[in-house]
């Protein structure tokens, strides 16, 4: 008898830790426009919307904290003419899908808020289509492991700044390209490891100039092309 009352007070606790667990998952999406923390009280935060992050809003994520997307949908950093732009800060943070089988987009710096930025360190990114897509901004990377992306990069505009980069195990090891460099001007880094892949033609033009460093190495597509300017655009383009 007595080790029976033992084995229901045993599963009244894990019942209730159980549920307190449950309680702890925070839903978000829409708008961050003021100074923002993500702690691990919250965790896991499940992204049911696309989220922006924008007026100069800064959203910090502390350490062992996990971030979860729902599927296509994506972290925005800035916002469409937004020149004040987002930032991100995260620490030992794991950016993962929600939904099994179906890939979130990725953490995007938009292009029209050249003062955006992501800043990442000792942080996973997994299950996305594209683990950071950066057209616009900075990104800076100390000791992230991109995997399980089907790739890892998006990359035209902006900077990337990389140390220690684990880049394994994505459907693509390369950093994706295609589009236009039009809204910022870009440089391309050999710190993320791995090559450059263009996959439709690129337009450089609105007087961008796209900087290839040394040691970069570019693939492109069969048939396609770079293009150095654009058609009636008389700022043209520059690719060094």
């Amino acid at each position: 008898m007595r080790k029976g009352k033992i084995f229901i007070r045993l599963l009244i606790i894990t019942g209730l830790f159980l549920c307190s667990e449950a309680d702890a998952e925070t839903y978000v999406g829409g708008s961050i426009t003021a100074n923002t923390t993500w702690d691990v009280s919250g965790s896991p935060y499940i992204v049911t919307a696309d989220l922006s992050i924008y007026n100069n809003a800064t959203l910090t994520i502390d350490p062992n904290v996990v971030v979860r997307i729902a599927a296509n949908k994506r972290i925005y950093v800035g916002y469409y003419y937004d020149l004040a732009g987002g930032h991100v800060i995260a620490d030992s943070v794991t950016f993962e899908r929600a939904d099994a089988g179906q890939a979130w987009y990725g953490l995007t710096c938009n292009p029209s808020s050249p003062s955006s930025s992501i800043d990442l360190s000792d942080c996973t990114i997994r299950g996305a289509t594209y683990g950071v897509a950066l057209s616009g901004g900075t990104v800076t990377l100390d000791n992230c492991t991109f995997t399980e992306n089907e790739w890892p990069f998006q990359h035209t505009g902006g900077t990337f700044y990389a140390t220690n980069a684990d880049v394994t195990g994505n459907t693509h090891q390369a950093i994706h390209v295609s589009g236009s460099i039009y809204f910022q001007s870009g440089t391309w880094t050999s710190d993320l490891g791995v090559p450059y892949e263009i996959t439709d033609d690129l337009r450089v033009y609105n007087n961008r100039t796209l900087t290839i460093d040394p040691g970069v190495v570019v693939r492109v597509a069969a048939n396609k092309r770079i293009y150095v300017g654009y058609y009636y655009d008389l700022a043209g383009g520059h690719v060094i």
